[in-house]
């Protein structure tokens, strides 16, 4: 859950305050092995880190840069190893820190909005190294061991500047460098309360098997962090993986994921929730990111008002691009009878009629302008119904997909 901002309390005659944060949702990624089966991969999160951000070197960003997290999945790989790795852990034929070290890797690759490929790296696990500099300054490794990002070892660059990949972190890498950790720990990891608890005895290890890199904006384009598309990885090398196999190439797990943004509130010590909420879901589109590609458009929708017989729900095209409604999905109070009509702004793009309480509409009437968003505009969706409308909002369900990588939902 990530809390956008707390209000104390309202001015007197102030009704609301209005709040924005931009979210990049969790995806799930997954895979078939060489075996031919089909698991849970990993999770990729992807977060904005705000210029003057301090960096784990002490590095401080001038300028927004992109974080991007991969954590594997526990099901194929993780940071136990020697008396860790049993099969109780997964580890049935067991798991040596020498396998970390060996030739295990993951490729990032990094596209902007436009689906063109900007950066393409293989990320190293861990390496015999004091130290290793990257563009945002140079990283001690106490115990000897660390990640080479994309400077040496497993590690490369496929295309791009190297120049731009600020930092890199693996989870073991990072877990060596913990002071209680710093020794003592090359052979066996430190033993958990439980099996598989991911708890260790002596606090602080992360079992996570994870790899981050962080980018500067300027990578995606002009527009810096506002122009960044997707981190895709073409590329997930386990030697071994538990599950057995080599992991081919991760893809998204679910074709939709949704965020629900949620309004609490107390009055006179007592708690209201939710007062109002909303859903934003974000359509998965998969590709290589190769030139040409196209980019997801960035809609975001107001709260839906209901009058007399309409509901309507302003949308706003944030990017840099045109956006085209391409199918609308809609349902609704059965006590409302048909839907009539669908306005974008002044133009009607269906009126064909449809009961009893829902439609998939994909055949729009007029021109395809009418049913186009510009970029950085504004409009005005209505819905109008043979009766007045029900005002309870959480009776309807609208999806409208833009068709280049976005769904809004409402509520």
């Amino acid at each position: 859950m990530f809390q956008v901002a707390t209000i104390p309390t309202l001015g007197a005659g102030q009704f609301s305050i209005v709040y924005e944060v931009t979210l990049i949702l969790p995806v799930r990624e997954c895979a078939t092995l060489s075996t031919g089966a089909n698991v849970f991969a990993g999770t990729m999160v992807v977060t904005v880190l705000p210029a003057g951000s301090v960096l784990s070197n002490g590095h401080v960003l001038p300028s927004d840069a992109i974080k991007a997290t991969y954590y594997q999945s526990e099901g194929l790989n993780d940071n136990r190893y020697g008396t860790g790795a049993t099969a109780a852990t997964g580890w049935s034929g067991g798991h040596s820190f020498g396998n970390l070290v060996g030739s295990d890797k993951l490729e990032f690759r990094l596209t902007n909005k436009l689906g063109v490929t900007v950066l393409d790296f293989y990320m190293d696990t861990i390496t015999g190294v004091a130290s290793e500099t990257f563009p945002s300054g140079t990283v001690n490794y106490p115990s000897g061991y660390g990640t080479r990002g994309a400077n040496g070892a497993e590690g490369s660059l496929v295309s791009g500047l190297l120049t731009n990949v600020l930092l890199v972190q693996t989870g073991i890498s990072e877990n060596l460098r913990k002071p209680q950790f710093q020794s003592g720990f090359l052979v066996n990891s430190p033993a958990e309360t439980a099996p598989l608890s991911g708890i260790s005895v002596i606090p602080g290890w992360d079992y996570r098997n994870s790899f981050t890199a962080i980018v500067k904006g300027s990578t995606f384009g002009p527009g810096g962090v506002a122009d960044f598309g997707s981190v895709i990885v073409p590329d997930q090398h386990n030697s071994p993986a538990k599950a057995g196999g080599h992991v081919a190439v991760p893809s998204p797990c679910d074709s939709v994921v949704c965020n629900v943004a949620t309004a609490t509130a107390t009055a006179n010590g007592v708690a209201v929730t939710p007062v109002e909420s909303g859903k934003v879901c974000v359509k998965i589109t998969t590709g290589t990111g190769s030139p040409g590609g196209g980019g997801p458009a960035n809609i975001t929708a107001g709260a839906p008002t209901i009058k007399d017989k309409k509901l309507t729900i302003e949308l706003t095209n944030t990017g840099g691009t045109l956006a085209t409604i391409q199918k609308i999905d809609f349902a609704w109070p059965a006590g409302n009878k048909k839907l009539k009509k669908v306005k974008n702004g002044k133009p009607t793009i269906f009126d064909a009629g449809a009961s009893p309480s829902s439609v998939s509409i994909t055949t729009f009437k007029g021109n395809l302008s009418d049913r186009q968003i510009p970029a950085g505009g504004k409009v005005r969706l209505t819905f109008e119904f043979e009766t007045n409308a029900n005002a309870d909002k959480t009776l309807y369900d609208l999806a409208i997909d833009f068709g280049a990588g976005l769904v809004t939902f409402i509520p």
